[in-house]
């Protein structure tokens, strides 16, 4: 219509501002459909679907003073949604000021802000303490808080040796703020706003080479204060990666402390809601200080949270714990992620690996962990590498019969064998891995995985036998027995004979080359390859 509602004016379709990826065209937007008449303006601005209220920050301070002034009169009272980037590869940088007073003024009535802003010198320190400034108004309507801080390399050094943000973030009154992402922001105290009851999303993200400066300088138990008041939280996400130093060479980063990292996360899941976290680098002082103890107490409550949480997915979420490396993350996979061999059909799924060296932490932390959540799994994926299986605790990892005990409800075990020592017998056949896999009462599915084709070493073989005959007589034998070769020699597929299990009438065995193919052996007879 025209402005008399008589003629067909072109409408033009807006684009969609939830995809990052796609060219901000906010303004011609505005600038178009706002012409038609009042009653259309107001619909725009009225509505969230079709954008009549977005702000472009690039678009917006670009253009001259009185088309900037008429494009925000024309938004009359409705809430903002602004989004841009103010940076030193951006015409903008030079109207930085004129961007932070615009802020302030309507930050009042900003529903959504997703912004990235690069401060330089020429702008420190006045301009950055109108930054700040700006964040600690209260925000009554503040449903989005996205913000990204880019440094030059000289404001790097600077804010190493500055404290940045010292008074309250929103000045911890945001009621409708649902999700919170922040990239090099610096917190002295805890933010309590970011916790506020309806957060479902908290992001507090380091980029890698940025500074020295610790994402927040505040202990774990002021921050474990501000989680337990989240009853909503679906996603938590906290990476930090310091930047190299000058003079070492060597990045500021220790290693990370399981059990500490647990203190952390038990608060986090208060209630069933959280599907998704995601814990990424080193600890900083404030975690470090924390005591054995405390932590070992906190364990069984994470853990036993969470297993209720998998348990009410759609899809079964995939535990993966990566302890005695740079990182320690726990999060959620799909179904069908191939390079771990997730089996869709269980309820809970867990994958152990990367035994390191770290001994006594690794073992206080399983032994806490195990009790509460091994009843629930049913496949168990367990990697080692030339370790004892009869000893009480090595690189952190329980023996055999331990493992046993707590995984009640198992019937698949899969074994990734890195050394022919570590799954052969090493004083008596009684202490053989699969001997002591009689333990896991469930069991009716063993895969091997190796890459030293054990299958044609007599003592091996032995063993295999003595731990199928004795599951037999137990009465609980395996139906499947599968084999893997990692990196088989071509040379040799079909050469390995099965003959010495034919004996185990029934007893299915897959032997599976170079992930590409299958042969079934029962009793005697091959069945032709299949693509696996």
């Amino acid at each position: 219509m025209d402005t008399d509602g008589n003629n067909e004016v072109r409408c033009i379709t807006v684009e969609n501002y939830n995809r990052p990826d796609i060219r901000s065209r906010a303004l011609p937007t505005t600038m178009y459909s706002s012409q038609v008449c009042q009653r259309w303006r107001n619909f725009l601005l009225g509505s969230s679907f079709l954008w009549g209220r977005v702000v472009d920050l690039e678009l917006l301070f670009v253009a001259k003073e009185s088309w900037r002034a008429e494009v925000l009169r024309r938004t009359g009272q409705a809430l903002l949604h602004v989004k841009g980037r103010v940076d030193s590869i951006k015409r903008l940088q030079a109207q930085q000021r004129a961007v932070f007073s615009f802020l302030v003024r309507e930050w009042s009535r900003i529903q959504k802000i997703n912004i990235r802003i690069g401060l330089s010198e020429e702008y420190w320190p006045s301009g950055t303490r109108t930054f700040w400034e700006l964040f600690q108004h209260p925000a009554e309507h503040l449903e989005l808080f996205h913000l990204s801080v880019q440094l030059s390399p000289r404001l790097m050094n600077l804010l190493d040796n500055e404290i940045c943000l010292t008074t309250r973030l929103l000045s911890d009154h945001a009621p409708s703020l649902r999700n919170f992402f922040c990239t090099n922001l610096w917190f002295k105290a805890p933010q309590m706003v970011i916790f506020s009851g309806k957060i479902h999303t908290i992001a507090i993200d380091h980029s890698a080479g940025y500074t020295l400066r610790p994402a927040f300088s505040f202990s774990v138990h002021e921050f474990l204060a501000g989680l337990a008041e989240t009853p909503c939280l679906e996603r938590l996400r906290l990476h930090q990666v310091l930047k190299r130093s000058l003079s070492t060479g060597m990045n500021r980063l220790s290693k990370p402390m399981p059990q500490s990292w647990a203190e952390l996360l038990r608060y986090i899941t208060p209630g069933d809601q959280l599907r998704r976290f995601q814990i990424v680098g080193g600890c900083y002082a404030g975690l470090e200080t924390l005591i054995e103890e405390e932590t070992t107490f906190a364990l069984p409550e994470l853990f036993s949270t969470y297993a209720q949480a998998c348990f009410s997915c759609y899809r079964p979420p995939v535990i993966l714990m990566n302890i005695g490396c740079d990182s320690f993350r726990i999060y959620e996979l799909d179904s069908d992620y191939s390079q771990n061999r997730i089996y869709p059909s269980s309820k809970l799924s867990i994958r152990v690996s990367s035994w390191r060296n770290y001994a006594s932490n690794n073992s206080n932390y399983l032994r806490v962990f195990l009790p509460w959540f091994a009843p629930a799994v049913i496949h168990l994926h367990i990697r080692k590498a030339g370790i004892s299986p009869t000893s009480q605790s090595v690189a952190g990892f329980p023996s055999f019969p331990i493992l046993a005990s707590f995984f009640t409800s198992v019937t698949t075990v899969r074994l990734d064998m890195a050394s022919l020592e570590a799954f052969t017998s090493t004083t008596t056949p009684d202490d053989s891995d699969c001997v002591l896999l009689l333990g896991f009462a469930s069991l009716q599915r063993l895969e091997l995985i190796e890459r030293f084709r054990l299958l044609q070493v007599a003592e091996y073989q032995q063993v295999i036998a003595d731990f199928l005959s004795q599951r037999m007589r137990a009465g609980k034998p395996v139906a499947v027995l599968d084999f893997s070769f990692n990196d088989p020699d071509p040379q040799q597929r079909g050469v390995l004979s099965l003959k010495w299990l034919d004996r185990f009438t029934g007893l299915r065995i897959l032997w599976r080359t170079s992930k590409e193919t299958t042969t079934e052996y029962v009793c005697g007879r091959t069945f032709p390859l299949v693509e696996v």
